[in-house]
């Protein structure tokens, strides 16, 4: 079994980054930054959990538990995506697109971490 690196944690640290940058726009585009952050957010930690039950269900060769575990998968896809298109038809934009930046900066931090731990380890520095 692998450990999962920590990146919704270290993504859920930028949420504030997020939002600050979003007052640059106005209160409103603050607001939309914090609840685009939420459901991106929300949509990585339910793949943290579902998608290791699908590949653990499919190597150990449980129909049942994949299938189920593929729907749920499918309905959040269509769930996120029916969220976002109302999101873009009422909520300012550049709130949407920094909703974002939580995620791809959380994803930074875990890699430079796991980068640095890793050379500690190679170089013994």
């Amino acid at each position: 079994m692998t450990t999962n690196p920590p990146i919704l944690p270290n993504s859920a640290l930028v949420v504030p980054i997020a939002v600050a940058l979003g007052f640059l726009w106005g209160p409103d585009t603050a607001a939309t930054a914090l609840l685009s952050s939420i459901v991106s957010l929300s949509n990585l930690w339910v793949l943290s959990i579902l998608g290791p039950r699908l590949v653990s269900a499919i190597a150990r060769e449980e129909q049942g538990i994949a299938a189920l575990c593929a729907v749920a998968i499918a309905g959040k896809f269509l769930l996120v995506a029916a969220i976002y298109a109302w999101m873009a038809q009422h909520l300012p934009p550049y709130g949407i697109a920094l909703g974002f930046l939580p995620m791809l900066g959380g994803t930074l931090i875990t890699a430079l971490v796991i980068a640095r731990a890793d050379a500690q380890t190679t170089w013994g520095a």
